[in-house]
């Protein structure tokens, strides 16, 4: 530790680049952090950075005075990322909190652990939707879909036109055996004229949306079958 800064062992930065899994924890980010370089059969790269939470020294970004030297300058206080974004954090300190960093850190480490020992592709679920619409005896446009989401999982579908983002109707389906359907698309109580049309359907893994086991289905236990964390819990349903 250099006399003015509490800085990191080489043995704390090594456990922060572990427990990252060697990614960034920046949510957006997740780069790798390290690989080979070409200099030599032997030589690596490394773009990863052991980053303070709160500040090294005074004066530093996030400083907490309250905290010990041996507290500032352990795992607890520390966070790994790419270079880019620990300078990004150092640069806007009032954006990037201590409390964002934390949650960073944790879920940072949450992927790694799910992801730890296991491919990309047992961990993933490639959710396939085909859309296709069918123009009703009553001139009224009506959506058929097919889908490998599991059965009872509650959509909701909307139509705009190709060249416009203005939603022209809006219907919910419920899959049944692979299918859905979702129709009576009208223009007030008009039929939509005949033109090029989007489709966009979503799924709103809620309670009030979808049952717990529908969603257990989708992402596994735990978001095990998700590659990062894409959401966290913003309400008890």
């Amino acid at each position: 530790m250099s006399a003015n800064r509490d800085d990191f062992s080489p043995g704390v930065k090594r456990i922060l680049a572990h427990r990252s899994g060697y990614c960034c924890s920046k949510p957006s980010c997740r780069a790798q952090t390290a690989g080979p370089s070409e200099l030599g059969l032997e030589a690596i790269s490394n773009v990863g950075v052991a980053a303070h939470i709160t500040g090294a020294a005074p004066g530093g970004p996030r400083f907490d005075p309250s905290l010990s030297t041996e507290s500032r300058a352990s795992v607890e206080n520390g966070i790994w990322l790419c270079q880019t974004h620990a300078k990004e954090i150092d640069d806007d300190s009032t954006r990037f909190t201590a409390i964002a960093l934390r949650t960073w850190k944790r879920h940072a480490e949450e992927d790694a652990r799910i992801m730890l020992g296991k491919p990309i592709s047992a961990q993933a679920i490639e959710i396939s939707i085909q859309v296709s619409l069918h123009r009703a005896d009553d001139e009224s446009i009506a959506v058929i879909g097919a889908t490998n989401l599991p059965n009872g999982t509650k959509l909701l579908v909307t139509l705009t036109r190709s060249n416009d983002t203005k939603i022209m109707g809006q219907g919910s389906a419920t899959v049944l055996d692979g299918l859905f359907f979702s129709g009576g698309f009208v223009n007030k109580t008009k039929p939509h004229a005949h033109a090029w049309y989007s489709v966009r359907v979503f799924a709103g893994f809620n309670q009030p949306w979808n049952q717990p086991a529908g969603v257990i289905d989708i992402v596994g236990r735990e978001g095990e079958r998700l590659i990062g964390r894409f959401a966290e819990l913003a309400h008890p349903e």
